[in-house]
């Protein structure tokens, strides 16, 4: 045990919460060291009638400025992007400096994590010709995703050993992040620990072996290992013979850092999607798991996975299913234990409502009205300068005026799926998000509490509230010290009233013209914060 399990967190009902590390941003400046090379191996991006070529993994390490702790916990942050490189495909994120990545870092960093933002091999053929070659893409550049995540993870173990832990990490207390694409790493991480479950899928059956000889019965496996390598990655794999588009003599796995394990210990999918659910049928590692119910491209239960110009590629399980599979085999037990009571889970259960499911505990449905055009968004966490020019140089010109594929700019298709982009707009969702994963996240990582469990305990009682449920009128006070401010959330996370300083042990909240439900009462009191539920009939 590395310490005792959080029991008070932020948000909960009748604890209280002072500022801490890893619950609140304690440290004001980030530290970035970049281009940190974690390992190499064999890239097919770009390289489709030639030998594959040799590439540099690449990842960027952000650690809180002035933090003088040992043995960090450490986060792998895997990108969005569909496998491709920005532009190619079709979008203007994809790689380790997107926006939503540099903040999920920038923010873990400032509550005393070590995150990492991860590059891995990238490239397969979305607009091949059958269904049969697109899903043989797919699985493969997954496949590389799942080697180099955990190459990443072998490295960083290998930095505390044989570099005097210049990174000052806990590599027993690890974590991967997904976000898109990077989410099917985390998941396939989480998952897949046997080359046979990629012979014995069950949503479809054999989804994963070519039938090439047409006789109705698949043979040939997408993947072998012969030629793409064990899934670690420890294992040198020279294809002996040309198959599957690559070439007799390719060298296609290099092996990095074989004398450390792979494990983890949480895995955190935002938008991404299992391979196939019976990957997850002796899952070990808990995945927190958030995606939009409505989802345009990974189905949110069991359907085809689809990319432009939308044709299915195969079909994937999405966070329902994921839910439902924890839920079943007691992964999930310990954040059920935990009884969480706060207005982004009560948000998590409506939504659940919503999907047509029940809660399962670590699975944050996400829920939100169609745009103006008519489109479901998905979880919005990404914003860019329209006036920026595209990094990599394909297009010598700024996103707001190179031409897409699709019509229009790169920043106008852009906006349809994320209407009103904005750097706010994009925290404010993340902030969501991370309401509802830190917490987890804790109890998962089994995190020291650094504030006084004592203090805590005994100020557990003194916020009295009468009467609840209430008509008109809400009494609040405390047995002492004086009220600071007073905020209510409604059933949807969303501010409904707010009052600064109050200075009084007492405060008559007049209902007004609130609407009937149930509400969610923040009050500080000094550096203590209480959340009650509160009923308005």
């Amino acid at each position: 045990m590395k310490g005792i399990y959080i029991s008070i967190l932020f948000m909960l009902t009748a604890n209280v919460l002072s500022a801490q590390r890893y619950t609140t941003e304690i440290f004001t400046e980030v530290d970035v060291t970049e281009d940190v090379v974690y390992g190499e191996n064999a890239t097919v991006l770009f390289q489709f009638v030639e030998e594959a070529k040799l590439e540099e993994l690449i990842c960027d390490v952000y650690e809180p400025a002035g933090d003088e702790m040992e043995d960090r916990p450490l986060v792998l942050v895997f990108h969005s992007g569909n496998f491709l490189p920005p532009v190619i495909n079709g979008q203007i994120i994809g790689s380790r400096k997107d926006s939503s990545v540099v903040e999920f870092c920038t923010q873990l960093a400032k509550r005393g994590f070590v995150a990492v933002s991860v590059s891995y091999r990238l490239g397969w053929n979305p607009l091949a010709a059958t269904q049969a070659a697109r899903a043989t893409g797919f699985i493969q550049a997954l496949y590389r995703g799942i080697q180099d995540g955990r190459t990443a993870i072998r490295y960083f173990k290998s930095t505390e050993l044989e570099e005097s832990n210049p990174f000052r990490i806990d590599s027993d207390n690890i974590s991967c992040l997904g976000v898109g694409a990077g989410g099917y790493i985390v998941l396939g991480m989480v998952g897949l620990d046997d080359y046979s479950e990629l012979l014995n899928t069950t949503n479809p059956a054999t989804k994963f072996i070519l039938d090439l000889d047409s006789d109705g019965i698949p043979e040939t496996a997408m993947i072998d290992t012969l030629y793409a390598g064990d899934i670690e990655a420890k294992k040198l794999a020279i294809a002996p013979e040309s198959i599957l588009g690559f070439l007799e003599g390719d060298t296609l796995n290099y092996p990095n850092h074989p004398d450390y394990n792979s494990d983890f210990q949480l895995g955190i999918n935002i938008g991404g999607g299992v391979g196939d659910i019976s990957w997850l049928e002796d899952q070990t590692v808990p995945c927190i798991s958030i995606q939009s119910i409505n989802d345009l491209f990974t189905p949110y239960n069991d359907l085809p996975l689809i990319v432009a110009p939308f044709d299915p590629v195969v079909n994937i399980q999405g966070s329902q299913k994921i839910g439902e599979y924890q839920e079943s085999n007691g992964i999930n037990q310990k954040w059920k234990d935990f009884n969480f009571f706060d207005p982004i889970t009560e948000l998590a259960i409506t939504n659940s409502v919503l999907a047509d499911h029940p809660y399962y505990e670590g699975v944050f449905p996400y829920a939100q009205d169609p745009n103006s055009l008519g489109i479901h968004e998905g979880v919005v966490i990404d914003w860019w300068d329209p006036e920026a020019m595209e990094p990599s140089g394909l297009i010598n010109m700024p996103w707001n005026m190179a031409a897409h594929p699709n019509g229009g700019t790169y920043h106008e298709v852009a906006l349809q799926l994320n209407e009103n982009m904005s750097a706010e707009k994009a925290r404010a969702n993340i902030d969501t998000l991370m309401k509802y994963i830190i917490p987890r996240m804790m109890i998962s990582l089994e995190l020291p509490i650094t504030s006084a469990t004592h203090e805590i305990e005994k100020n557990k009682s003194s916020l009295l509230l009468s009467p609840n449920p209430m008509s008109d009128y809400l009494l609040i006070e405390t047995e002492k010290n004086s009220i600071n401010s007073i905020q209510i959330f409604d059933g949807r996370g969303k501010l409904a009233f707010h009052q600064e300083e109050i200075n009084a042990s007492q405060y008559i909240f007049d209902r007004l013209e609130l609407r009937a439900g149930i509400y969610f009462l923040k009050v500080q009191v000094g550096e203590l914060m209480f959340w009650e539920r509160v009923v308005f009939l």
